[in-house]
């Protein structure tokens, strides 16, 4: 597949919401500049320029589109509802510039994802375009890894995460026959090579257990809880036998002292719960809550490195019920769909994965970063996408 072919897959709407999702992307890949934590608002970078453009350009696409969005806003609004109440704690928290900026952000950034993804008739383009964007945006970090420090492999818990997605989608499309393995062999070899090269233990295992759920689905029957507790069981055995092994390729290079420990997250999300705890029903504010956390720690970190502990310090109790209704509904439509619909099939791991790759990277919930766009493709063919039967579109 050359780029000539997929460029005349989709309509031009597609590549102009493209471009503006890709400054986005760029602005935390190649154009990122690293930054004191508390300082988001004051400094003025390429970075922060490209997302006031990336903003810019997103508001007048989302209003030259309003009758469209209209059409499918209330499908996605579990998810909206979420940031929409996060953005609104500037009232309670103050911060309000480096708030209304991120929340302001996020929901275009998501907006944009939404629209593409409604104007992709075909479920088969659509999901294609999830596989085409998550490689693009691992290929933007790398290169920009790349440029800044030489050839090398990087540990990362991010790039690994698109890799993933788009794996995951890949072998189950090739297993359910929406693609063939020769058309997408060098999509899959790249990603499975992505994922491998950034040691992300987290990623590692969101992986095996995403794989777990892809051997065990069948279309017309859904996921078989019977082959998942014997795939858990051989896995066990497996483990018991080679633990030694296992640890060595799933925590390379760690010590037992720093697997459990989360490589230094646990100390952050002791953190965050005592932070937490001075605003238990409402939190300390969308990210400026959070980093916070360098008060009780004495290190800078710019999130909880756990979505949902992430939207409990920053949201509190209020904002955790309006996530996990989010999460619970994503999951339901994609879950009780798995009879009628092959793309549903298709969906779940990578789905499930990902919502368990979010305990240690909050691609959602929290800071915006460039994995985000990946994620909310997936969450857009969701709600917007998918339908009890695969032929009945429902646009």
């Amino acid at each position: 597949m050359t780029l000539k072919q997929i460029y005349r897959l989709y309509p031009k709407q597609v590549w102009t919401l493209t471009l503006i999702t890709f400054i986005f992307i760029a602005r935390k890949t190649l154009f990122n500049v690293a930054r004191e934590v508390g300082s988001y608002a004051t400094t003025v970078d390429s970075g922060t320029s490209l997302a006031l453009l990336g903003i810019s350009m997103s508001m007048i696409v989302i209003i030259q589109n309003s009758s469209k969005i209209s059409r499918f806003s209330s499908k996605v609004f579990p998810f909206l509802a979420y940031y929409i109440f996060a953005t609104l704690s500037f009232l309670w928290a103050g911060s309000a510039g480096t708030i209304l900026f991120k929340g302001i952000e996020v929901l275009c950034s998501f907006m944009i994802i939404c629209l593409t993804i409604y104007y992709i008739r075909s479920l088969k383009q659509a999901l294609l375009y999830i596989v085409l964007l998550a490689t693009a945006s691992t290929a933007m970090d790398m290169m920009n890894k790349i440029i800044k420090y030489g050839f090398s492999y990087f540990h990362t818990n991010a790039y690994t995460m698109t890799s993933m997605i788009a794996l995951l989608l890949l072998l189950s499309a090739v297993k359910h026959k929406i693609f063939s393995f020769k058309e997408m062999k060098y999509f899959i070899f790249y990603n499975a090579f992505m994922l491998v090269i950034g040691t992300s233990s987290a990623s590692y295992i969101s992986f095996i257990i995403g794989l777990v759920i892809l051997m065990s689905s069948q279309y017309k029957r859904g996921m078989n809880i019977g082959i998942v507790i014997f795939i858990c069981i051989t896995l066990y055995f497996i483990y018991s036998y080679f633990q030694d092994f296992i640890f060595e390729l799933l925590f390379p290079g760690r010590s037992m002292e720093k697997i459990e420990n989360g490589s230094g997250r646990k100390a952050i999300w002791e953190a965050a719960f005592k932070l937490w705890d001075e605003n238990p029903l409402i939190g300390n504010g969308l990210i400026v809550g959070e980093r916070r956390i360098v008060e009780y720690i004495g290190l800078a970190v710019i999130s909880a490195h756990n979505s949902f502990i992430s939207v409990l310090v920053n949201t509190g109790i209020m904002g955790v019920v309006i996530f996990i209704n989010f999460i619970f509904k994503w999951f339901l439509k994609v879950y009780r769909f798995q009879s009628t619909n092959r793309y549903a099939v298709i969906l779940l791991p990578a789905m499930v994965a990902t919502i368990v790759n979010c305990n240690a990277f909050p691609a959602i919930g929290s800071d915006w970063n460039y994995v985000a766009p990946t994620v909310y493709a997936l969450i857009a063919f969701a709600f917007i996408k998918l339908r009890k039967y695969e032929n009945n579109m429902g646009y």
